[in-house]
């Protein structure tokens, strides 16, 4: 019962992703998230004050670029998106 409540399959847990790619009425810089956390089905969440800290913004990019040895051209990224 308990990982029934906790835990989703793969495919599940792909559907907020799926939803925010799909959804035409999903917009960018909009969450989509399991309504329950962790499990339910994929609905917008609202964003948390931390995903409006620049520096800590700035930090997750430096490590994971140093970690994947990816570089990541945001600016590129977001001129394309809207052309």
């Amino acid at each position: 019962w308990l990982a029934q409540h906790t835990v989703m399959s793969a495919a599940r847990g792909a559907l907020p992703q799926l939803r925010a790619a799909t959804d035409p009425k999903a917009h960018g810089g909009e969450l989509y998230a399991p309504r329950f956390g962790n499990n339910g089905p994929a609905v917008r969440r609202p964003l948390v004050g931390r995903s409006h800290n620049q520096d800590a913004i700035d930090t997750l990019f430096a490590v994971s670029e140093a970690e994947t040895g990816f570089t990541i051209d945001v600016a590129s990224a977001m001129a394309e998106t809207q052309s």
